[in-house]
């Protein structure tokens, strides 16, 4: 967090001039990566997400117009625009924190001042783990600080969320943002994405961790011919068809009997989400018990079927969870995330996690990353400088 925060702060002054840390706003959130319950989100069900120690940074400083003006150490391209007029357009990573801005003002009825600001992350992007409603919820929390306005937590979450639909134009569920804003340490969270509810679930021994392998096959989930909305319009579809409005409402029962309505591929779409449910649930309650055997099993099931009947899976990804798989230690593993490349995470002995990247960096056939699976905290106002 340090480097992010003090390069970020380096590039301030050189691109803006602000050389004052009394002026300066800092403000975090984290990445997250999902333990089970994938593509369930937008569908109302059950998800088990961690906040990553992964974070996107943002700093800056009221800047007395109604311009903002945004660069980031992670990507190209310069942010610039009028708090009257917030357009999409480029660069492309702009319009997620535009989004956020724009929802902002319409949330709480009140002009954002004007403001320069850096973004830095080390949350990978395209890796799967969120690195999108980092972003968000960062803006926001960022926000929050500028104009002395604190949301409900929940609701900053849904305001992120609506920002990824309305301008980079991703349907996203709410898990990501929601997660980012109500991680806790050493917790798991349980989000009934229904009745936007959630439980803290302790993680039960320091013997275990989930551990994050990135493929480094990056995914692009927004935009025309978005393969994550076409799924999600299946799964809609499927909902419809067996008279329900949601598919969490849809049980194994109903899809057998409307089976015949279906074609195969809106079929394989709604048994995974079902199916899926049915785990995620399980999973909680099992890891309360420390039954990691069992975890593991409902990881590499809910993994088969992302594979086989969600298939939004690749042969990179596939190749990381069977090495993974046939490592000593490990008790589960399975993709994490939209899919189409990105991470996966695995269950595994801290003691065996030495042995798991010696294996990757021997057996894989590209050149993957690693990454510390820790359960960590949301968001967070580190610095207000001024006021």
């Amino acid at each position: 967090m340090e480097s992010l925060i003090n390069d970020s702060k380096l590039r301030l002054q050189s691109d803006f001039g602000c050389s004052s840390n009394e002026q300066q706003i800092i403000a975090s959130a984290p990445g997250r990566v999902n333990l089970i319950g994938e593509h369930t989100d937008y569908n109302k069900g059950f998800v088990f997400p961690i906040a990553l120690p992964l974070r996107t940074v943002v700093v800056g400083y009221p800047n007395n117009s109604d311009e903002i003006q945004a660069v980031s150490l992670v990507v190209d391209g310069k942010v610039r625009f009028n708090v009257s007029d917030i357009q999409t357009g480029d660069p492309f990573w702009g319009d997620y924190f535009k989004g956020v801005v724009a929802e902002f003002q319409k949330k709480t009825g009140k002009q954002v001042p004007g403001f320069n600001a850096v973004f830095n992350s080390n949350v990978p992007l395209g890796g799967g783990v969120s690195s999108s409603a980092s972003m968000e919820v960062a803006t926001a929390t960022f926000l929050e600080a500028l104009t002395g306005i604190t949301l409900d937590p929940t609701e900053k979450a849904l305001l992120c969320q609506a920002a990824e639909h309305n301008y980079p134009n991703n349907p996203c569920g709410i898990m990501d943002q929601f997660i980012s804003v109500h991680g806790k340490a050493d917790h798991a969270l349980l989000i009934d994405c229904l009745n936007e509810s959630s439980k803290l679930v302790n993680m039960p021994s320091s013997t275990i961790c989930f551990f994050v392998i990135n493929s480094n096959v990056k995914h692009k989930l927004s935009g025309e011919n978005n393969p994550f909305a076409e799924r999600q319009k299946s799964c809609f579809k499927a909902a419809e068809i067996c008279g329900k409005d949601f598919l969490r409402s849809v049980t194994l029962e109903d899809l057998e009997k409307c089976k015949s309505k279906m074609d195969q591929e809106t079929y394989n779409r709604a048994l995974h989400g079902v199916e899926e449910d049915k785990r995620t649930l399980e999973a909680a309650e099992v890891l309360i018990k420390g039954d990691f055997n069992r975890f593991g099993e409902l990881m590499n099931a809910s993994h088969d079927s992302l594979r086989d009947l969600y298939e939004v899976s690749c042969p990179e990804v596939d190749e990381l969870v069977e090495i993974a798989r046939k490592t000593k230690g490990v008790y589960g593993s399975r993709i994490t995330g939209g899919g189409f490349g990105g991470c996966t995470v695995t269950l595994i002995d801290r003691d065996a996690v030495e042995s798991l990247k010696d294996a990757v960096n021997a057996h894989y056939s590209r050149t993957a990353s690693f990454f510390d699976g820790t359960a960590s905290d949301g968001a967070k106002i580190h610095s207000i400088a001024f006021n």
